[in-house]
């Protein structure tokens, strides 16, 4: 596993409101997997952050729907298949 990702995160005060940024990757906690995203889709919520109905914090990370593999999981957690 590489120790940074690429995300879309959003910040409704810039122009454009989105950015392909490179980030840290995250490492999972117990009780929580890593997932190597292959596909992630914008819904609606997503886009009520970019067009500023929902307020979030500049740099957040859009795309919650997304398909991948499991990449790394602690100990604690049961195989899944």
């Amino acid at each position: 596993m590489t120790n940074t990702m690429r995300a879309v995160t959003a910040d409704p005060q810039l122009t454009p409101d989105r950015r392909l940024t490179t980030r840290p990757a995250p490492e999972a906690r117990p009780g929580e997997v890593v997932v190597d995203v292959a596909y992630a889709g914008v819904c609606r919520s997503d886009l009520a952050v970019l067009d500023g109905t929902i307020p979030v914090p500049p740099g957040r990370v859009i795309g919650h729907e997304l398909s991948g593999w499991i990449e790394g999981a602690p100990v604690t957690v049961v195989p899944f298949e």
